[in-house]
């Protein structure tokens, strides 16, 4: 046996297998450990083809991809101290966690990732909004105060005189009194032609609206919107009725029997009217295009009145005694028309068709058509025979075009507005007018002055064309950031006037029935003009604000910049010689008016609930208004040239009137005066001439307005306006005499500027040839810009709803008071437009007076009372204090060719040479009301103050039950079918039944006092004063307006409902838009858009690792979550905060400028820095570049709001 070679072969095979041994030690202690894990949605759906990365610390890493049921299985690397899984799922958010080296032993980890659903950057995600439109952005401008009356209110309340009076009938801060044409809106104390009517932004001039095509009436009674302009007291603006996708149609019906009044007199007594209105329309394409028309009609018929007509009880009323009628209509029975009974109709017919295109979700079109027709006779009054008086034909047709263009924060708006009105006046009798002057005794000392009409029509029969037209433009743009809303817009317009005068008849007066019997007249006038006239003018205007928001409050601040300029026509060069300036030619300039508005919510003490607060709200502003374009044409006119000369023949140079020969052969009409070459006798035109500062009237307004619900649920309001006017028009006469002939003694010194020659003494007419400075002209009107005007006015209302009382079912009121003090300069002639000039001493001078357009006080009250769920009762009741006006002379008394001299209050007390006016003015004293007996006491011995009296307080009241039966409409509570039975003016019924018709006190009615004091009766030359017949009825009610006052009436009324009430739909729309959620606007979307822009980073990173490709180290992960949990705990609820501020606001709301929100944005922003700052820090450079550029940087800017889509507005 080879034991040595045995021995070594031992050996070799023991170190062989201590080699392998050793050799095998390391891969023995090497442990196998694999990670698993199932990853699903929130709903535990799997999450299919997702993958899954891990790294250890050595930044080894492996990766897997998940099974169809969202499983995974890896081998962990080498052993590490910490592991980082990624992962990755289509459709969810990205996660990443670190994990603890499991450890020997463990074979096996388990890691299950439950993935939040990915959002994608907020697109699916947007607020739906209307598109930005020009009348959405500027439709409240901070500092207006309007009042509205919606479509759907006036709905549910019967007709009345007419459909604008109808819509403002209630309305604080505005009364209606007489204007150049008919009645007129005072606002804020101003003249009548200081308001503007606006339809749908456009002039609405003389133009019917139809009731149901009304949507809203607002009265603008102070605004600081420097769109607005053209105006210094107001605005009445009526936006009109759109259709809807749904058809449907309603109709009115109103009629008014004779036999169911009371209280009245005379025609109204015997007035029967009957309306219709109706209103419908549709969708002619659905969502694109619709279609409105509404019509009205109005019918009035009633018998002839005439002063043969009137009963004994309407002659006194009229202010004329039975013989004196008698012996009027026996005196005129040869001259006067031979007509007599008969019945008069007048009345309108208006339509309106509107269009509404969806031209884009960016544009839409509309276009409006309206219309209208009149008719008035004017031969139909009881202080005229029968035949007389001139009938009044009218037309008016207008189109509005309105483009608008928008997107989420830029509108456009053009409009083109163009229209066009017709008149024409014809006369019933072709022969001159004839008026006679009648004093009639009642037998007890009393005096009644009346001027009766038996021949002509009263003014010259004319045609007149209006043309007008405007182009306006704007441009609104929106900050992101709702702070700001700029405007810039611009207007131009044009105006033309042309009145095609018939010949002149001219107008013969008689001081008395005793002259008129014997055919003297006192005075005889004719205009010589028979060329057209004609008066063109252009508007230009410019205006540019920003409505600002910054932070609690509202402020409005711009300007308007305007300019109008007027044709002129040729004038006699004379003027210009003789008093350098121009006549016709009115100055051009540009006028710069800056306003400020604004408006604040504060909580007060006495608002109710935690979320009442006041509305305060006023501003600062320079206005400038308008004349009348009529007027003013008429006045550009008079241009002093000889072929528009007035005749004027004053006592015996009136030629004797042929009244047959007139009528047979208008042709023989006189066109010269009895004695050519007398002092009373003369032929001179009249020139109107503009002062070289003349502007149109400005003001300067401020006010100051509050609102709000108090705790016992009275919805409050309180305003004051203070309007202080500048460069009002005052007028005077340029060629007149600045030295006077005489003065009357008796009459505390009135200056008298004919000689006495030039006055005729039976009658006391004076000729205005003899106080001319230069013979060849009459009347230089001098028109300056010199006057000024101010006003303060207070308002205040207070409605509530209340509980059912007693067996009745809920009711509602409502009340108003309005306190106005005016005062103005008082011009010595017309201004072109205006009536309210008068002298007394001076005629060169304008005075500071009262103004007449406002009552002092003037209160308004509403209630109505639900009985049941069909059946309703209501009142409306006003009151209101006197109207200031003036005594007056009838007749011209210190000789400057003009009716409007002061009267002088004579002592009752004066000597005897003075006894028929002492005697007149002690009667008067006994028997006036206090209010006058006071006024005039107060002045005796002095000519009277201009407004220093005022009429008495005047009182209404209306009550309606209204019924509704029928089918409901669209689900709503209003029936199909309402009947109405309206009893109006109450009062004048209880005037009747109270006082009766002898002894009627005038309720019920707009008082128009009896301003003649005296009447001229003839005039001593050698004393050289004037002799008076005193006027018992002087302050009380006139004649005429007694003779035509509105009795209690009692009219049924009826509106049915076909199809949609789109008055009531449109309504509702605007309801539920406002009351619309976007789902985009609910907390949990808010929160995710915020959460977007104000990120945890260091968790987004920790997120973004796997997408990215930022291979992090376990390291670099459990500092980043670290920070991630430490800025999450504090962002977390800022963000929360947030979110549910923006949800409790809405967009664009206030609530985000407060000082709280601003707050918890600098707080969130704060934290994204700090968490930006310490992720830069954990990673590389290499991983930050990787990084999407919203987790590297902090913006600027912060949206509360998710991004929008457009749609188009609301109502289309």
């Amino acid at each position: 046996m080879n034991v040595p070679g045995r021995l070594s072969r031992f050996w070799a095979g023991a170190v062989l297998v201590c080699a392998l041994v050793l050799l095998s030690t390391p891969a023995l202690g090497q442990r196998r450990v694999w990670l698993a894990g199932r990853l699903s949605g929130p709903d535990g759906t799997p999450a299919r083809v997702a993958r899954v990365q891990v790294t250890n610390d050595g930044g080894v890493t492996v990766a897997a991809e998940t099974d169809t049921l969202g499983g995974y299985r890896v081998q962990l690397p080498v052993p590490s101290g910490h592991f980082l899984i990624s992962v990755d799922a289509p459709g969810h958010e990205p996660a990443t966690r670190v994990i603890a080296d499991p450890g020997a032993g463990s074979e096996g980890v388990t890691a299950d990732f439950i993935l939040a659903v990915r959002t994608v950057g907020l697109e699916p995600v947007r607020v739906v909004v209307a598109r930005l439109t020009v009348a959405g952005a500027t439709q409240w401008t901070p500092g207006s105060v309007d009042q509205s009356r919606l479509g759907v209110t006036l709905r549910t309340e019967p007709l009345g005189t007419d459909p604008l009076s109808d819509a403002t009938d209630r309305q604080v801060g505005m009364s209606r009194v007489p204007a150049e044409g008919g009645t007129g809106f005072s606002i804020a104390g101003q003249s009548p032609d200081q308001t503007r009517l606006t339809m749908d932004g456009a002039d609405l001039g003389n133009a019917a609206v139809p009731r149901e095509a009304i949507r809203s009436a607002d009265v603008v009674t102070n605004t600081y919107d420097v769109a607005r302009g053209r105006f210094t007291g107001g605005q009445v603006e009526v936006r009109t009725q759109r259709a809807g996708n749904r058809w449907g149609a309603t109709v009115r019906g109103d009629r008014r029997d004779p036999r169911f009044t009371l209280g009245g007199s005379g025609p109204q007594l015997r007035m029967s009217h009957v309306g219709m209105d109706a209103g419908g329309g549709g969708a002619l394409v659905r969502d694109r295009l619709f279609v409105f028309g509404a019509a009205s009609t109005r019918r009035t018929a009633e018998p002839n009145s005439s002063l043969g007509t009137l009963d004994p009880a309407g002659l006194a009323l009229l202010g004329i005694d039975a013989d004196s009628a008698r012996r009027f209509l026996q005196v005129t029975r040869t001259i006067r028309p031979e007509q007599e009974g008969g019945t008069s109709t007048s009345g309108y017919a208006s339509a309106l068709l509107r269009l509404d295109a969806v031209l884009s979700v960016r544009h839409s079109l509309m276009l409006r058509f309206n219309g209208q027709q009149s008719s008035f006779p004017g031969a139909n009054s009881p202080a005229a025979a029968a035949g007389t008086g001139i009938n009044m034909r009218g037309s008016e047709f207008g189109i509005l075009a309105q483009l608008s263009s928008g997107s989420g924060t830029l509108a456009h708006e053009l409009n083109v507005h163009v229209a066009s009105t017709a008149r024409r006046w014809a006369e019933t009798d072709r022969a001159p007018t004839g008026l006679v002057n009648v004093a009639s005794e009642d037998g007890q000392g009393q005096t009644s002055l009346v001027t009766l009409r038996f021949a002509g029509g009263g003014f010259d029969p004319r045609d007149t064309r209006q043309r007008r037209w405007t182009i306006s433009d704007q441009f609104v743009a929106v900050t992101s950031n709702r702070e700001h809303r700029l405007r810039l817009g611009g207007e131009v317009g044009g105006q033309e006037d042309r009145v095609e005068a018939g010949p002149s008849r001219g107008t013969f007066t008689f001081a008395s029935l005793s002259d008129l019997e014997v055919g003297r007249p006192a005075s005889y006038i004719r205009s010589l003009e028979t060329d057209p006239r004609r008066t063109s003018a252009v508007r230009t205007a410019f205006y540019a604000d920003d409505h600002w928001r910054p932070g609690p409050f509202d402020l409005d601040y711009g300007f308007r910049l305007e300019r109008t300029t007027f044709s002129s026509e040729a004038a006699d060069p004379g003027i210009e010689a003789r008093f350098g300036r121009r006549a016709g030619e009115i100055p051009s300039a540009w006028i710069f008016s800056p306003r400020l508005g604004f408006s604040i919510e504060r909580r007060m003490p006495w608002d109710r609930g935690e979320q009442g607060s006041t509305n305060i709200q006023g501003g600062i502003g320079a206005f400038s208004g308008e004349l009348p374009f009529a007027a003013l044409g008429s006045a550009l006119t008079q241009t002093g040239r000889p072929g528009t000369a007035e005749l004027v023949c004053a006592g015996p140079a009136a030629p004797s009137p042929a009244w047959d020969a007139y009528r047979a052969n208008p042709g023989s009409v006189p066109s010269s005066c009895a004695d050519g070459s007398s002092v009373l006798a003369g032929a001179v035109p009249h020139a109107t001439t503009f002062s070289r500062g003349f502007v149109f009237p400005r003001a300067w307004r401020a006010s100051l307005h509050g609102q709000g619900l108090l705790q016992n649920g009275v919805i409050w309001s309180a305003s004051g306006s203070w309007v202080r006017g500048f460069r009002q028009p005052v007028a005077v006469d340029r060629n007149l005499r600045s030295e006077a002939y005489f003065t009357n003694g008796a009459e505390e010194g009135r200056r008298v500027f004919v000689p006495v020659e030039a006055v005729d003494p039976a009658t006391g007419v004076a000729s205005i040839v003899a106080s001319r400075r230069f013979p060849e002209f009459g009347t230089v009107r001098e028109i300056s810009a010199g006057g000024r005007s101010r006003t303060a006015q207070m308002t205040a209302t207070a409605s509530r709803f209340f509980g059912p009382l007693g067996f009745m079912g809920p009711w509602r009121a409502e009340a108003g008071y309005t306190w106005t003090a005016a005062r103005e300069s008082i011009s010595p002639l017309d201004v072109p437009g205006r009536g309210n000039s008068s002298t007394a001493s001076d005629p060169f001078q304008a005075e500071w007076a009262p103004a007449p357009y406002a009552s002092r006080h003037a209160l308004n009250g509403f209630a109505e009372w639900r009985m049941s769920g069909w059946l309703s009762v209501g009142l409306i009741g006003r009151a209101s204090s006197g109207r200031p006006f003036t005594p007056m002379v009838r007749g011209d008394v210190n000789g400057d060719g003009l009716n409007n001299d002061r009267a002088f209050v004579f002592d009752p007390g004066q000597a005897t040479e003075r006894s028929r006016e002492a005697e007149g003015m002690e009667t008067l004293l006994g028997s006036a009301p206090a209010g006058v007996r006071d006024c005039l006491r107060g002045q005796i011995g002095r000519i009277a103050g201009h407004n220093s009296c005022r009429t008495a307080w005047s009182t209404s009241l209306d009550l309606n039950a209204r019924l509704q039966f029928g089918r409901t409409i669209d689900g709503s509570s209003h029936k199909r079918t309402t009947l109405w039975l309206s009893a109006r003016n109450v009062t004048a019924g209880l005037d009747r039944l109270l006082n009766g018709s002898a002894g009627l006190r005038g309720w019920g009615q707009p008082l128009a006092a009896d301003n003649v004091l005296l009447q001229v009766r003839e005039f001593d030359p050698v004393s050289r004063t004037f002799r008076y017949d005193v006027n018992s009825r002087f302050g009380q009610p006139a004649g005429a307006s007694m003779l035509n006052r509105a009795p209690l009436a009692v009219s049924l009324q009826v509106r049915v409902v076909l199809g949609s009430d789109r008055v009531l739909a449109s309504f509702r729309e605007a309801t539920i838009a406002a009351a619309r959620r976007d789902p985009a606007l609910e907390t949990a979307n808010l929160r995710l858009n915020i959460e977007q822009q104000l990120p945890n980073i260091p968790g987004e990173v920790l997120k973004r690792n796997l997408p990215d490709e930022l291979r992090l180290s376990p390291q670099q992960a459990m500092a980043l979550q670290s920070a991630a949990d430490s800025i999450g705990e504090r962002l977390g609820p800022v963000l929360d905060a947030l979110a549910a501020q923006v949800a409790a606001t809405g967009p664009g709301g206030a609530g985000l400028r407060q000082p709280l929100f601003q707050d918890l944005v600098r707080r969130a922003t704060g934290l994204r820095r700090s968490g930006l700052e310490i992720t830069r820090g954990i990673l590389t450079q290499e991983q930050w570049v990787r990084l999407p550029s919203r987790l590297r940087t902090v913006s600027r800017t912060f949206a509360p709001y998710p991004p929008q889509r457009l749609v188009s507005p609301a109502g289309f």
